[in-house]
């Protein structure tokens, strides 16, 4: 990846730079000491990968982790660089460093970075093997929202935008859930993620749309039904919401907090205004 750019690392400051190539290949116009407050710690006179982690989701990228596989590391380089943690000394005698990959050449087995002051720093792969492992074989990804791994990881990834959410608010988590359930239609948090998302942006229709496939592929999911009864309620459906909340009930009769959540839902239904004929005819609404 020729086009990646490249910020010299001085001393201790390899976590800003790396961070800083890496959002800046994404879009993102930013420079290392702007990162610096953000990831540099200067009492520990570097950065963790929770740092790290958090400022790319303050940036409006979402931090994914990628699987500690050098065969999954070298499937990312085919779309996008990515942050690695090495450890440059020994086990006992650690010497953390960030780096970006860029590249791997498969005919010599060599892997290519932009580390330190080194521009393209080419090291055989046994040796950033080594390096790697010891750093426990931590990567990290920024991802656009909307933007997917290349390796099948719907797990890692959920979290990953789930943790986005937390920070950016469900709106801006939207295209990254809409982009796994079209990648991942049978993954329910990933779908049951971007049903809530969308409730919560107002979105209501779309996201009945999304609660009810839940409810299709599983009679038993207590918490698709009783937010699907929500949403049909709010789009003025109270017959429809009624017999939804009662499935619900029978999905999970148990007491705690789902169930909890279940009878709240009955009574702001039994509380709502009776309508004539208030059943809804169900259509998709692409989030």
């Amino acid at each position: 990846m020729t086009d990646v750019p490249f910020f010299p690392q001085r001393d201790f400051q390899c976590g800003p730079a790396a961070l800083a190539t890496v959002l800046v290949q994404s879009g993102v116009e930013i420079a290392p000491a702007a990162l610096e407050p953000q990831v540099y710690l200067p009492g520990r006179q570097g950065s963790f990968q929770v740092e790290l982690l958090a400022a790319t989701r303050r940036q409006g990228r979402i931090a994914y982790v990628v699987k500690p596989e050098l065969r999954a590391l070298i499937a990312e380089l085919t779309q996008r660089p990515a942050v690695v943690l090495q450890n440059l000394g020994l086990e006992a005698l650690p010497r953390w460093h960030f780096a970006v990959v860029i590249g791997y050449d498969a005919a010599t087995d060599e892997v290519i970075l932009r580390s330190g002051t080194e521009r393209r720093q080419v090291m055989g792969a046994h040796e950033f093997l080594r390096t790697w492992a010891l750093g426990r074989q931590w990567a990290m990804l920024t991802l656009v929202p909307g933007e997917l791994p290349a390796t099948d990881d719907p797990d890692g990834y959920v979290r990953a935008v789930a943790d986005f959410e937390t920070l950016q608010g469900p709106a801006a988590a939207i295209p990254a859930y809409a982009a796994a359930v079209q990648r991942w239609p049978d993954h329910r948090l990933a779908r049951l993620g971007l049903a809530n998302a969308l409730r919560t942006d107002g979105r209501i229709a779309a996201a009945v749309a999304q609660f009810d496939v839940l409810a299709a592929r599983d009679p038993h999911d207590a918490v698709a039904l009783n937010n699907l009864a929500d949403g049909l309620l709010q789009l003025g459906c109270r017959d429809d919401a009624l017999e939804t909340i009662e499935r619900a009930s029978r999905a999970h009769p148990e007491p705690g907090r789902i169930r909890a959540a279940i009878e709240a839902t009955r009574q702001e239904i039994e509380a709502s205004p009776a309508q004539g004929g208030a059943t809804c005819a169900l259509t998709e609404e692409r989030p």
